[in-house]
């Protein structure tokens, strides 16, 4: 299903595409969940930057220089092509969401597709099905969190409590607040 709504020097490893914007941006997109993509009013990606922890669906080199057309299906790319237009012409920013097939499993995305230079836009690239599995995860945690009869208490990487179950509260004597 697709749908929209309007409304440092050093490249990083995981940038691919000619020294631009992102280059200059490195530090920020280092840590950045999100695929960026600069792009043309023809949907040509000129740059691209994998968000940290993502894969592309398709190699980086696959997706350079080529227009939207040539690489996803054609109801996607048709879909998001008058949008990308559309976006520079009203320099607002558009959401956009699609479903793509990846790895035998449909993932849901949505696409901010911002204003840049003159018929260039940034396709700001999220992977909501990760999103939604990590919210699933966590209202699963919770659950178990508090119906566990064992003392489990979280920590983050110095040592500091994060969270824990109501068993370590009776065993511990102190509560989370």
């Amino acid at each position: 299903m697709i749908t929209s709504s309007e409304t440092k020097s050093n490249r990083p490893a995981n940038h691919v595409g000619t020294s631009h914007y992102l280059d200059s941006r490195g530090d920020f997109l280092e840590d950045n969940p999100d695929t960026v993509f600069r792009m043309t009013r023809d949907g040509v990606i000129l740059e691209y930057f994998a968000g940290s922890g993502t894969r592309p669906f398709r190699p980086p080199e696959e997706l350079l220089g080529r227009s939207l057309s040539e690489i996803m299906p054609a109801e996607t790319a048709d879909f998001l092509l008058p949008r990308i237009a559309e976006t520079i012409d009203s320099q607002k920013i558009q959401y956009c969401y699609i479903s793509l097939p990846y790895d035998d499993v449909l993932v849901d995305y949505q696409a901010r597709l911002v204003p840049g230079k003159t018929n260039e836009l940034y396709a700001i690239v999220r992977n909501l099905t990760e999103e939604e599995t990590a919210r699933q995860g966590q209202a699963l945690l919770q659950v178990i969190l508090a119906h566990i009869p064992a003392a489990i208490v979280l920590t983050d990487a110095h040592g500091i409590v994060k969270r824990w179950c109501g068993s370590a509260e009776a065993i511990f004597g102190y509560s989370e607040s």
